[in-house]
């Protein structure tokens, strides 16, 4: 994670989504009736786009990332805002052995794909550990790709740009795998020119809906509702071939 600052600017950017996001996940506590103060476990919390405001609907939060870097800038932004949460460094493969000590968490969150990196087996052992660590009756939501419409509106060059910093992704969808084989390319704007500052290797396992609610099954965790959030607005609605992303809620199968 060492260059993980060259992804910083576009983590920035999604910070205005992701107090909405923010609000979508209160109401989704809400709806499963967790207490006031639950203690919400926020894996993958980045620079604390949904930990911050989430603290500051009353929640006691727990921020884990792999990156140093996005913790601390997570840590200014809770200090700005007058959110208390708890931060914490370490790789979501070792969860118990960071965490363990803590639990257990009334909610769980995993945002923005922050999984499926080192396959589905690795998957359904991550989902397990949450579950390890939770409450009786424990809510997990998470957000993630839809592989349906990854195969129907498939696009092997994305480009996107954010605070002087351009991001290219040039994709192969591999069938047999369900395996979205990445090369990033991050380029430094200098003017009018591009100077390449980094260049990575990624494969992601994506999922159908149906997909992801085995593996939360096989992991134990029972499913509850699935949405998407409707574009530009408050709503939400179910999830079709045409939704881009999807939100996933599961309760603990215990409680």
């Amino acid at each position: 994670m060492e260059n993980a600052g060259l992804y910083m600017p576009f983590l920035e950017a999604a910070r205005e989504r992701g107090v909405h996001e923010a609000d979508v996940l209160a109401d989704q506590f809400a709806a499963f009736h967790l207490p006031a103060g639950a203690r919400v476990l926020d894996v993958g919390c980045g620079i604390g786009r949904h930990s911050v405001p989430l603290a500051l609907k009353g929640c006691r939060v727990v921020g884990f990332d792999l990156s140093p870097l996005f913790l601390e800038r997570a840590r200014e932004l809770a200090a700005e805002a007058g959110a208390d949460i708890r931060l914490v460094g370490g790789d979501a493969r070792s969860l118990e052995n960071s965490l363990g000590g803590e639990a257990p968490f009334q909610a769980f969150i995993n945002m923005f794909t922050s999984h499926g990196y080192y396959g589905e087996e690795d998957d359904l052992r991550f989902f397990q550990s949450l579950r390890r660590l939770a409450a009786p009756g424990a809510a997990l939501i998470l957000e993630t790709l839809n592989r349906d419409y990854i195969l129907r509106n498939f696009q092997p060059i994305g480009i996107e740009e954010a605070g002087g910093v351009q991001y290219r992704d040039e994709r192969r969808l591999n069938l047999e795998t369900s395996t979205l084989e990445n090369v990033w390319s991050f380029y430094e704007r200098r003017g009018d020119d591009l100077k390449l500052r980094l260049r990575l290797e990624m494969e992601m396992r994506i999922y159908s809906l149906h997909e992801m609610r085995r593996l939360l099954d096989r992991a134990g965790w029972r499913f509850v509702r699935s949405f998407t959030l409707e574009p530009g607005g408050p709503g939400t609605r179910p999830v079709t071939p045409d939704s881009f992303r999807m939100w996933i809620a599961a309760r603990n199968g215990e409680g």
